[in-house]
């Protein structure tokens, strides 16, 4: 976690350990309260790994085309050519990944890689 990310965040906590206890605290707050809330309407929270590729994979082809730095925003893919905005892209393949994993803990296959 970059903890000079999250010295912006709480820029009046000077102590980077403060930080850190009081952003994990609120993360695990948000978790929580979506979790309860999905289970009163019946629905589900699937967590996915922080490191899953979502950016570098193309949501049409499915080609991996590795790390970009942050501050590119649009890419082609170069093998079906098609434009990708950074953010929707990867919104894309977590929503796809996600019903992959749906499936998998329905029919009890949870665990096996995509």
């Amino acid at each position: 976690m970059d903890l000079g990310f999250l010295c912006s965040i709480f820029p009046k906590v000077r102590n980077q350990k403060l930080a850190k206890s009081i952003s994990d605290v609120s993360w695990t707050s948000l978790v929580s309260k979506l979790r309860y809330k999905a289970a009163r309407y019946g629905k589900e929270v699937i967590s996915i790994s922080r490191w899953f590729p979502s950016s570098q994979i193309c949501s049409d082809c499915g080609h991996k085309d590795g790390k970009k730095p942050l501050h590119v925003r649009e890419r082609i893919c170069p093998v079906c050519l098609s434009h990708h905005d950074r953010d929707v892209n990867a919104a894309k393949n977590i929503l796809a990944y996600t019903r992959v994993l749906a499936i998998q803990i329905q029919t009890g296959t949870a665990g096996i890689a995509w």
